[in-house]
């Protein structure tokens, strides 16, 4: 019988030792509440600042997009896939040539499809910075060729 209770007072004492060092100290909460503050802000910064309804948005003119550079202390950077169509501070320049030419099956242009994937699409991806935290995103914005643009030569 004493060593039934000596097992389950030794049991009782590791249980108790191992909840004791799972608690977190003062500190360790406020660095946890401070990165969970922080990520909300990158979070919010991202839904509020309009930088979301740029996504699918379709541009057909030269000019600045005007991407927010910077939200509530959130810092913008961009980093265009196609830096001749929108560069890094979202400057558009529309293209001189369709993306990609209308065509059937046979390479044949079909007219009843025209105007079919002449757009650009370009990914520009997106770094938010605040307090050392980093959140990603991407856009994708259709870019409008140019209204003089000339179908490439077809590859397909």
């Amino acid at each position: 019988m004493k060593k039934k209770n000596i097992l389950l007072l030794l049991l009782i004492t590791l249980f108790s030792f191992s909840l004791f060092a799972c608690q977190t100290t003062p500190e360790e909460e406020d660095n946890v509440s401070q990165e969970r503050v922080v990520y909300q802000t990158l979070v919010r910064a991202e839904e509020i600042s309009g930088l979301t309804g740029f996504n699918n948005k379709i541009i057909n003119k030269d000019g600045s997009l005007g991407l927010p550079t910077e939200y509530e202390g959130v810092k913008f950077e961009y980093s265009s896939r196609n830096k001749d169509i929108i560069s890094d501070d979202g400057v558009v320049t529309q293209p001189m040539t369709w993306w990609l030419q209308s065509r059937n099956q046979q390479g044949e242009v079909v007219e009843e499809f025209s105007g079919l994937n002449k757009n650009w699409p370009i990914v520009i991806d997106v770094k938010m910075t605040y307090e050392n935290q980093v959140r990603k995103a991407k856009l994708l914005i259709i870019v409008v060729p140019h209204p003089d643009a000339v179908a490439p030569d077809y590859l397909g």
